[in-house]
């Protein structure tokens, strides 16, 4: 059965809305807690507000593209979650390295795929640095995690297993909403 397009548009709205929500609690989250975020409200609202744009945009396009190509429903309204699966992991084991005898992720900050890594990381997830004690070095200009698989989970696996859970728990809102 193939889905209708309002089907799709409620669905997409659910989702963003959904996401709007969760961010906005880890960015309060993050405002209650963390000092830098109340003394320089405005300069985190922007990478907040930039982040939640671009992700929406991000998400609408893809929803667009992949209606456009005709996917089935169950692989279509997945088809976002699935691609951040395969980029986010594809910018992680690309940026693997060897460094003193232990594999590292090493990335250059300002390259396009940080900042693809960066706008796509759900603020609400920035809840657990601020009681987690995640370090970080720039050597040279390269960002580097002191612990890689405490990075891979937290900047990768639970970013995937978040878009997954929303777009989940967004297709079931929608199933009740258009039920009433």
């Amino acid at each position: 059965m193939k889905p209708r397009f309002d089907t799709i548009l409620h669905i997409a709205f659910v989702w963003i809305l959904i996401h709007f929500v969760i961010s906005l609690i880890g960015f309060i989250a993050l405002f209650s807690f963390d000092s830098f975020f109340r003394v320089y409200f405005l300069d985190s609202l922007l990478p907040f507000t930039k982040a939640l744009l671009f992700q929406t945009g991000y998400f609408a396009l893809f929803i667009f593209i992949f209606k456009l190509l005709k996917f089935k429903k169950i692989n279509f309204l997945y088809a976002f979650s699935i691609l951040q699966c395969v980029i986010l992991h594809s910018i992680f084991f690309t940026h693997l390295e060897r460094w003193d005898e232990k594999i590292v992720f090493a990335a250059n900050d300002p390259s396009l795929l940080m900042s693809y890594l960066t706008h796509n990381y759900p603020y609400f997830f920035d809840i657990m640095y601020l009681f987690g004690g995640f370090e970080v070095f720039f050597d040279g200009g390269f960002f580097v995690p002191s612990n890689t698989l405490y990075y891979y989970v937290t900047s990768i696996v639970l970013p995937v297993l978040y878009y997954f859970l929303i777009t989940f728990v967004s297709i079931k809102v929608s199933k009740k909403i258009r039920k009433y």
